[in-house]
């Protein structure tokens, strides 16, 4: 664990130079280091950032709180992306990666302030791969136009997940399809746990995901 600042706590993994970051974005209750195995087999050449949530509720690290009553607090929901979005521009610099957006690996609780962020933000991410996600305002965001026009975007949903009701998993898909963004859905008969199954699937959608090669220059 390594700290930037007085609330930026992260793990690094360095990769190759010309390929894009990802940006690893725990469940509640984790911690940074929770998505690295997950996002070294996916991106083994890619660094890797694990950014760990600002806050703590009940006990349990997240990146946003809940209201009183158990719903989403919408306020802290904001600044939670507000931080995201700093901490993530930060830790680029610090760590001397390219200032062009980066992938996103996201689960449950990263999954979510991951996917509200680019619904309210755009581009902010240069692909998505989202973990049992669910829609965490009501309403979507909407934007004009298509701003997430040509943006890859995976998201996994277990059909025994009593966490992420099926109504606010497609609100969430229809959202990304709305704003252009390139989706593709992955179902299982699973709870809310990640499975080997849906990361083999998010291996799969990848082959067709290309990084830069490393040949320009050579003789």
């Amino acid at each position: 664990m390594a700290q930037l600042g007085d609330d930026i706590f992260y793990t690094y993994r360095p990769g190759r130079a010309n390929y894009s970051p990802v940006l690893l974005l725990h469940g509640t209750g984790g911690e940074e280091t929770d998505l690295l195995d997950i996002g070294a087999g996916l991106f083994p050449d890619s660094p890797l950032i694990g950014l760990r949530g600002r806050i703590q509720e009940n006990g349990q690290t997240r990146y946003f709180r809940h209201t009183p009553t158990g719903g989403f607090d919408a306020q802290d929901l904001v600044a939670g992306e507000k931080w995201l979005l700093t901490s993530m521009v930060a830790l680029l610099k610090h760590l001397d990666l390219p200032a062009a957006p980066p992938i996103v690996i996201g689960y449950s609780n990263g999954a979510n302030i991951a996917a509200d962020l680019m619904l309210r933000g755009g581009p902010v991410f240069h692909a998505a791969i989202l973990l049992h996600p669910m829609a965490v305002s009501d309403p979507v965001p909407k934007r004009d136009n298509t701003p997430l026009a040509g943006i890859p975007v995976w998201l996994s949903h277990g059909r025994d997940d009593r966490i992420v009701p099926v109504p606010t998993f497609n609100a969430l898909v229809q959202g990304f399809i709305d704003q252009g963004a390139q989706v593709f859905t992955h179902a299982s008969d699973a709870g809310h746990q990640i499975t080997l199954q849906e990361i083999e699937g998010a291996r799969l959608w990848l082959d067709r995901f290309e990084q830069p090669d490393d040949t320009e220059g050579k003789q």
